[in-house]
């Protein structure tokens, strides 16, 4: 942008200096057509050379800029593998039942790109500078499913449920939804306390109130800490503790405190891609995991 704004300012000096135009004809009328072609010659003299010579490509903008192209990066010839998206075959899923359909309401283009521009965008970013956070996280949910194993008790389901909320996590800050993936989080915590108070107790009174669809709950710290003994009971569900304060900190993002919100962590509108908000989801679900390896492993 510098070199074409450099460019243009030195055609229009030398536009008025040399050729003064608009050139009128002899009739009084200005001569749009000497002054097109006066134009064209200019920018072939000065803007072209300065494209070819930073690698550029010219991109036509006539309601901006009045036929003058702006100056672009030149694109990449290696394809991104990230630049295209894929219905998955039928072979990729356990079970398929019919035909897959053909689209019957598509979504406008338009709505698309408003929908999509700003999360892919954070996600390119992203991915661009935490590969290996990345990986390591998508390696921590594959282990988690692999440790979910066969038997159906209380806890199967529940494992299940934190897999994808493990899941949910990494998706959401790919995208930069830092405060959706830090609650995902505390959602991963309550699941697998409810399902481990239910595989240590299936007759605890609240578990089963819980149950019966009759109590909401949230993190069952006294309860595991009344049905574990020492020193296991205060190590890791002693009131303030480390696990006690991991879900604190955890449910201040999931109601968005003021210095928890999405706007603080973006400082703006958002989704943008923020290195901190990434860095602080990538430390809190590492957290989490352990936090949820130790609930499952207690024993009465």
């Amino acid at each position: 942008m510098c070199v074409l704004s450099l460019a243009v300012k030195r055609w229009r000096n030398d536009c008025v200096r040399r050729t003064q135009l608009p050139v009128e004809t002899s009739s009084g009328c200005a001569d749009e057509e000497g002054t097109h072609e006066g134009l064209k010659a200019h920018l072939r003299e000065l803007v072209d050379p300065k494209i070819a010579e930073h690698r550029g490509r010219k991109i036509g903008c006539p309601q901006a800029l009045c036929g003058i192209s702006l100056l672009m990066p030149k694109r990449k010839s290696v394809k991104d593998f990230r630049s295209s998206r894929e219905l998955l075959p039928d072979e990729a899923f356990a079970y398929v039942t019919g035909n897959r359909s053909r689209p019957t309401n598509l979504i406008r283009k338009r709505v698309w790109r408003g929908i999509m521009h700003l999360p892919d965008d954070v996600a390119l970013a992203t991915s661009n500078h935490h590969g290996k956070q990345l990986r390591t996280l998508y390696a921590f949910w594959g282990a988690w499913l692999k440790a979910i194993g066969e038997d159906e008790d209380a806890l199967y389901g529940a494992m299940l449920d934190a897999a994808d909320c493990f899941q949910s996590s990494t998706f959401d800050a790919l995208h930069g939804y830092y405060r959706s993936a830090l609650s995902n989080l505390r959602a991963a915590v309550d699941v697998v306390a409810i399902g481990t108070v239910g595989n240590l107790a299936p007759a605890d009174p609240v578990y089963a109130k819980w149950k019966a669809g009759n109590a909401r709950l949230v993190f069952l710290r006294a309860q595991l800490r009344r049905l574990t003994h020492e020193p296991v009971s205060s190590l890791l569900f002693k009131q303030d503790g480390w696990m006690d304060n991991l879900y604190d900190e955890l449910s201040v993002n999931t109601h968005s405190r003021p210095d928890a919100s999405d706007g603080t962590m973006w400082e703006s509108n958002g989704p943008v891609y923020r290195t901190l908000g990434f860095r602080k989801v990538f430390g809190s679900q590492i957290a989490t995991y352990a936090a949820c390896y130790h609930m499952i492993k207690v024993e009465p």
